[in-house]
């Protein structure tokens, strides 16, 4: 009860409660679907393009679905990459701070920068704990000259004392086209007491104006639908939904054909479907599974600062969950003693990748990529798997 609304996020949980990723690795597995930007930019009309934004938006939440075992809290100063050339990207994620813990992260896409910094309140309530990320998510598409902001949503954990423990994202979800004028506002509906509307989502696209221009609505783990008219899911037969011009990943539907009052719903997107198995993994999705991955070629390459090389998360990746939570404890007590040994000496950390900065669109500081990372002036880790010391 003493720990009843109060900041959990340093707080050192049993490994019982841990799935073996860390949070960087997580924060680019909640990008999953953003290559899919690349089909939104063939569309020159900005309402378009913002429908598709909105959906990759919400698929940020998609990957957490089914999804209660906690990330690793990373070390100050672990980064994660990943380049994933058959999709089109590269990204790459930094711890650069952990009092209070920090992570900012850059991707590259074909057509698209998309870049973000999040620091995680963790507060225990109730029977649950809620999850309230905080910081600035920005999107640029250069070819349009193209400036997005997005807001984070909570997730709420229910059960993790008694019951089966179970997750939901609730709040607002709000992204912004400032080049445009254009804002859609996402709700994210809380279960109820019934479970009614457990994952619903209902959005308004809108002009700076107020103006509605069009309206979404669906189930943010499954799929977003489109709609100029306010959209009733309880009405809407699946079997009906054709693709809209903005759909992303849904070529197996017919086109729309746009009727005269042009308010037939319309599939703007969907989510791939998780492998048979995937409860027997955390719950991760097939692009989940292969983010720890790790050969002799790409370890030659990577800083040793990778969240691929922690053992903590190798042991319990192979099921030895001993000498995971034994290694979590010792990485975090070499790190706090790290941590003593700097203020005693007045120091304080700098991240190596990321620096503060003024954004010039929203005027706020926030942490930006330095293009020195992908020079790899590093040092090369001695061998496939290692520690972050």
């Amino acid at each position: 009860s003493q720990g009843l609304g109060s900041d959990l996020s340093s707080l050192v949980i049993p490994i019982i409660y841990n799935e073996p990723l860390s949070f960087l690795q997580r924060m680019v597995e909640g990008n999953s679907y953003a290559f899919l930007l690349d089909k939104v930019i063939a569309n020159p009309d900005p309402l378009e393009r913002m429908k598709a934004v909105a959906a990759i938006a919400v698929t940020f939440t998609a990957v957490d679905h089914d999804r209660t075992g906690k990330p690793f809290v990373p070390l100050l100063g672990e980064t994660y990459e990943l380049v994933r050339e058959d999709l089109g990207f590269r990204a790459i994620v930094e711890q650069v701070s952990c009092e209070p813990p920090i992570a900012a992260g850059h991707i590259e896409g074909k057509n698209y920068i998309f870049s973000c910094h999040v620091h995680t309140s963790v507060k225990l309530g109730g029977s649950g704990v809620v999850v309230q990320p905080c910081g600035v998510s920005m999107l640029r598409v250069p070819q349009y000259n193209e400036v997005y902001s997005f807001s984070h949503v909570a997730t709420s954990v229910h059960n993790i004392l008694v019951g089966k423990m179970w997750m939901e994202h609730v709040g607002e979800l709000t992204v912004r086209n400032h080049t445009h004028g254009l804002k859609a506002v996402v709700h994210f509906k809380p279960a109820g007491w019934s479970g009614h509307n457990l994952n619903h989502i209902e959005g308004v696209i809108y002009y700076e104006s107020e103006h509605a221009r069009y309206h979404l609505a669906g189930k943010w783990h499954e799929e977003v639908l489109g709609s100029r008219a306010p959209i009733n899911l309880a009405k809407v037969d699946s079997a009906s939904i054709c693709s809209s011009t903005a759909a992303l990943g849904s070529e197996v539907l017919p086109p729309c054909t746009e009727p005269a009052n042009g308010d037939d719903v319309k599939l703007i997107w969907r989510a791939e479907k998780r492998p048979d198995r995937a409860s027997q993994y955390y719950g991760m999705s097939t692009f989940g599974m292969s983010l720890n991955e790790i050969n002799p070629t790409l370890a030659s390459i990577l800083p040793a600062s990778d969240s691929r090389f922690r053992q903590d998360i190798r042991h319990m990746e192979q099921g030895d969950y001993e000498k995971a939570g034994q290694e979590k404890s010792r990485l975090v007590g070499h790190q706090k003693e790290f941590l003593q040994e700097l203020k005693a000496k007045g120091q304080t950390w700098t991240p190596r990748w990321f620096k503060k900065a003024v954004e010039p669109t929203l005027g706020e500081e926030t942490w930006q990529f330095s293009e020195d990372y992908w020079k790899r002036d590093f040092l090369r880790p001695k061998h496939s798997t290692g520690s972050n010391d």
